[in-house]
């Protein structure tokens, strides 16, 4: 239960800043206005989902497991390696959609477009998710009751 709450926090979390992010990019400057989720949001969101659960998680896992080794890091290294690995996958994947989506899709410049977006979304999709998304996402899912409905976490605090 927890790792689907995870999932839909994060996608929704990702997708916001990444939305508000573009709307700032496309008006040349950032207003309050923009704040403001828009329906591309909610529609974005079980796109951003589907691509995770389908595409970017396996092959982050993946990845991160080739890169590591069977080796655990201390420090919230561990975390930096699998929030990149997750980062590295889904802004291409979410690029991809964005360019067929909302960019005009099969066209001559179809690689320079999707490129584009791609080294515009890659920085601020990495340090959206290490800064803002990731840490708030793990806050609230660490808000939620353990397994069997929240028994255990019960116990622990009426313990304290």
């Amino acid at each position: 239960m927890k790792k689907w709450t995870f999932g839909v926090l994060m996608a929704a979390f990702m997708t916001y800043g990444m939305e508000v992010y573009n709307a700032v990019l496309r008006q040349g400057g950032f207003a309050p206005e923009l704040l403001l989720p828009s329906w591309q949001t909610a529609f974005i969101v079980p796109l951003v989902m589907l691509v995770q659960l389908v595409f970017g998680g396996p092959a982050a896992a993946s990845l991160q497991k080739h890169l590591l080794k069977g080796r655990k890091l201390a420090g919230g290294r561990q975390l930096l390696v699998n929030q990149l690995c997750m980062v590295l996958f889904m802004c291409p994947a979410m690029s991809l959609a964005a360019v067929f989506i909302f960019k005009g899709g099969l066209q001559p410049e179809f690689f320079t477009v999707w490129g584009r977006t791609v080294l515009f979304n890659a920085p601020m999709a990495l340090a959206w998710q290490i800064m803002v998304a990731g840490p708030v996402v793990r806050f609230l899912v660490g808000l939620l009751p353990e397994h069997e409905f929240g028994l255990k976490r019960a116990a622990q605090r009426q313990n304290m």
